[in-house]
């Protein structure tokens, strides 16, 4: 082995010669008599240089969660702040982020991103990604989501229903056409159904918003039963979120509520001049994107006064953050049917640049699905691009016959509202 350098192609070796699955069992400078006896070689032994070349052919994924937790020196060198960064040049030699390289705050999520979608969106030999389509609202469908575990989804309609959707068998068995069933019906609202979520401190609640000007809360445990009505919004609720127990609402009177349900507190936020369409609570700020082609963003510690707004040109229906990825970035979907992006960092939110997804439609919705970029239109396409500012066009799908008009992912599971609710899954392509 001696002389081997970073810059040789793995002179001679092969990934069959080290033994990945006992390496706690060795240190690097242990032998054993069966070590000498045979040909092959001690992967701990190795330098760092050639363990990172063997990484890139290996999944690399697997040894980070499991192997490292059971052997110290792969802990050691996978936790070197630069090495995500050396790994990932060694893997994807042609890929360049020279445009991304300012706004990276983990290599690491970066690496795992691409991975995904060289695995899946780049490997159709391999794996195919499968629809399923539900047909029991008799109107549109405006919301969507999956509660937690994969066990459930539901989709809110202008039929005024929320329909809540057995998915297990599809999100995490082989999905086979009769796998998802109906469970129950959620009746009660008197407008369209525009939002829904789950609250994260009670796993069996489902909260709803709706052009009745009602948020309602389901107790799944119940059978769907409504268990609470709150009544403090004038007008139509069009984007709800939850967090740390505060309800916050996006709603067509222009303004961002806050709710606590525990004293019955509502607070304004702040306000736009035209409808609020989108609504992200993230940690400590709250940013509300509307139809009058603003975003403001606000500190929750310091309502109800923004602490900057974003002028976008056009109105903003979507917001989607790229942190999952490893990146600094805020994606704004527009009217216009641009995709606009922003450099967070520092909470600066610093225009980046913009992209033209589709020419006379709008950019409805923006989801982070297996490492792309999902964006949904308003012509029941959605598009999948690499998550770098690259965008590269990874795939176009058109199972829906009308807007997608919601979309939502959990885990590995992409759910859509159009015309139809569709769950779609990568599978294994059958041979």
């Amino acid at each position: 082995m001696a002389g081997l350098s970073i810059s040789d192609p793995m002179q001679g070796l092969h990934i069959s010669d080290f033994d990945l699955h006992h390496v706690e069992a060795h240190s690097p400078t242990a032998s054993t008599d069966h070590d000498s006896e045979s040909n092959s070689v001690n992967i701990l032994e190795l330098p760092p240089e050639i363990l990172l070349r063997i990484f890139v052919h290996i999944d690399i994924r697997q040894i980070f969660r499991t192997v490292i937790l059971t052997c110290k020196h792969f802990y050691e060198i996978l936790s070197e702040p630069d090495i995500w960064n050396t790994v990932f040049s060694l893997k994807w030699q042609n890929t360049k982020l020279t445009k991304d390289y300012d706004y990276i705050t983990d290599w690491k999520d970066v690496y795992f991103a691409f991975d995904d979608v060289s695995n899946y969106w780049l490997r159709k030999d391999k794996w195919k990604l499968q629809c399923k389509q539900l047909y029991e609202h008799s109107a549109p469908i405006d919301a969507v989501h999956i509660m937690p575990e994969s066990k459930f989804a539901l989709s809110g309609s202008r039929d005024r229903t929320v329909i809540l959707w057995d998915i297990q068998n599809f999100a995490h068995g082989n999905g086979n056409d009769g796998d998802v069933k109906e469970v129950t019906t959620l009746s009660g609202h008197t407008g369209w159904v525009w939002s829904v979520t789950d609250d994260p401190e009670k796993p069996n609640e489902v909260i709803t918003g709706s052009w009745d000007k009602r948020v309602k809360v389901w107790d799944l445990n119940r059978n769907g039963e409504n268990i609470e009505t709150y009544k403090y919004h004038p007008s139509a609720i069009l984007t709800l979120s939850i967090d740390d127990g505060l309800i916050y609402t996006g709603c067509y009177d222009k303004r961002v509520r806050s709710f606590d349900p525990r004293s019955g507190d509502a607070q304004v936020i702040t306000h736009h001049k035209g409808p609020i369409l989108s609504l992200i609570v993230d940690g400590q700020l709250i940013l509300s994107g509307s139809e009058d082609k603003t975003i403001n963003i606000c500190d929750r510690r310091m309502t109800p006064y923004p602490v900057s707004s974003i002028s976008v040109g056009s109105g903003v229906l979507c917001m989607n953050l790229s942190h999952k990825y490893g990146f600094n970035y805020l994606r704004v979907g527009s009217l216009n049917g641009m995709l606009h992006t922003y450099d967070t960092t520092n909470q600066n939110f610093v225009f980046l640049d913009s992209y033209q997804l589709w020419e006379h439609h709008k950019v409805q919705k923006l989801e982070n699905f297996h490492g792309a970029v999902v964006a949904c239109a308003s012509t029941g396409f959605f598009k999948a691009y690499t998550p770098d500012r690259g965008l590269k066009l990874l795939e176009n799908q058109h199972e829906h016959g009308s807007d997608i008009s919601s979309a939502f992912v959990r885990s590995d599971t992409l759910i859509t509202g159009a015309d139809t609710v569709c769950l779609w899954k990568y599978r294994p392509v059958e041979n």
